[in-house]
């Protein structure tokens, strides 16, 4: 692993902004710089404490959209998801496979003996119902982060 690696990893995992966010409230909180909050009794259930967490990460995502858009593809299990959330859309469960498909073989994608996923179908139904949507299959993704706390607070109820 070299450091130009860990740069990128970096870059494209966390985006920097986020990080120097992180830091500075890390930095806030150690140095007690942050005001004390007293919550209302019924703010202080585990289960209202997630719902306005997940809330406040959508929230937050949303209004960070003018400086961070929303991301694109960058590696092949991505476009792998996007191509079974297309082909999902089109009302399909596979392609045809191509006619030079040697030419065309990528990872995380089946060429024979139907071209398509090599994943299950269950995040890229999610990114298809998204994109028929809204036209973008990223609000699928954070509709997902919004849904993915939910076992963690059903628990603490």
């Amino acid at each position: 692993m070299t450091l130009a690696g860990v740069w990128q990893g970096l870059r494209q995992d966390f985006n920097l902004l986020e990080i120097a966010l992180v830091v500075a409230g890390f930095w806030a909180w150690k140095s007690g710089r942050l005001p004390r909050l007293r919550l209302p009794p019924r703010f202080e259930r585990p289960w209202v404490a997630a719902i306005l967490l997940v809330l406040a990460s959508v929230v937050l995502r949303i209004a960070l959209l003018p400086v961070l858009p929303a991301p694109v593809p960058v590696v092949s299990d991505e476009f792998s998801h996007l191509l079974l959330a297309d082909t999902l859309l089109h009302g399909r469960a596979a392609n045809p496979t191509h006619l030079f498909w040697e030419h065309f073989e990528t990872l995380h994608v089946l060429q024979t003996p139907h071209y398509g996923s090599d994943y299950f179908p269950g995040h890229a139904a999610v990114l298809a119902a998204a994109r028929a949507v809204t036209g973008n299959p990223w609000v699928g993704i954070l509709a997902e982060s919004a849904v993915f706390p939910r076992d963690s607070f059903l628990d603490a109820a």
